[in-house]
């Protein structure tokens, strides 16, 4: 977040005022799942038209070229900047 790199814990939580530059990761081997809420209601509607709904039985694993250049596409309608690294590199 803003060039400092931050690590949640189950449970924990942590607030980004508008602009800030931010990516976020899960650098372990399981699943994690987390809850983001937005406002004004923006971030919905990018993830909607760049992002696809998962299929039953689906793994979830690093965007692929395809995902990544829907997104690439549907970032500058909602105001949106990706971060010249993304995604970021292992």
């Amino acid at each position: 977040m803003d060039g400092e790199v931050r690590t949640l814990s189950p449970g924990e939580s942590m607030f980004l005022k508008r602009g800030i530059p931010h990516q976020l990761m899960n650098p372990g081997n399981q699943p994690v799942r987390y809850i983001l809420i937005d406002t004004p209601s923006v971030f919905e509607q990018f993830l909607a038209e760049g992002g696809h709904e998962r299929s039953k039985g689906e793994v979830v694993g690093p965007p692929t070229p395809a995902d990544i250049e829907r997104l690439k596409v549907a970032a500058p309608k909602f105001g949106i900047t990706l971060l010249q690294d993304w995604p970021a590199r292992e």
